[in-house]
């Protein structure tokens, strides 16, 4: 399951560098990250990120589709896209001074999974030999990501086709994904950020577009099993 991939890579890099909390995910088409798997972190501290400072963070996926860098640090981040109110606003207020985010990218280039590491003041700052080793680190944590970076994000045709075929918005797409996964409502709704109910509505109205009546039946109605 992606939930325990995630939990095993958390917890190697724990075992490499100190850190206070750490997020594994996956990055969608608009290079939105989803699916997080937390680490010393809570889940409204996730919904907080991703309803207010998603927007201003300089370290977000989105920034770093066009360029190669698999590993950016806060400072190297705030220098590219200019000092903004994500580190004193939101770090310092969840008692984080410092991150360091590394990027896996698909055979295009694409920014497929990630994962944010977190360091309080007890800590101290990433110094360069840490990001040092977490960057020889990466190559081998993709080795071990090979088969999920192949399965992290569904190709742009494919959404394309779901969208057109059935007239699934995104998040039905994304929520549908997960549930071919095999994860719960619950599952989803932590994954995400939002409640179970919010959950069972989208999954309602793809039910509706599709016609099914049933998880199994969505999944292979979507995907012809």
């Amino acid at each position: 399951m992606p939930s325990e991939l995630g939990r095993e890579a958390l917890g190697a890099l724990r075992a490499i560098v100190p850190v206070a909390g750490a997020s594994f995910y996956a990055v969608d088409v608009r290079g939105e990250p989803f699916g997080h798997v937390l680490d010393g972190l809570s889940t409204d501290q996730l919904r907080n990120y991703q309803s207010v400072y998603r927007k201003v963070d300089p370290l977000h996926p989105s920034h770093f589709q066009c360029s190669d860098d698999s590993i950016v640090t806060l400072d190297q981040a705030r220098r590219q896209m200019g000092d903004n109110r994500y580190a004193s606003e939101f770090l310092e207020i969840q008692g984080f001074i410092d991150e360091v985010e590394l990027f896996f990218r698909d055979r295009q280039g694409s920014i497929v999974l990630g994962i944010g590491l977190l360091r309080a003041r007890s800590n101290g700052r990433f110094c360069p030999s840490e990001v040092d080793l977490l960057s020889r680190t990466r190559p081998l944590l993709e080795y071990a990501f090979r088969a999920q970076i192949g399965d992290a994000r569904a190709p742009v045709q494919e959404i394309a086709e779901l969208r057109s075929t059935f007239d699934l918005t995104g998040r039905e797409i994304e929520i549908a994904r997960l549930v071919r996964r095999g994860l719960s409502n619950g599952d989803i709704a932590e994954t995400l950020g939002i409640r179970v109910a919010t959950v069972k509505a989208h999954l309602f109205n793809a039910f509706n577009k599709t016609g099914v009546a049933s998880r199994t039946e969505l999944i292979s109605r979507l995907w012809q099993y």
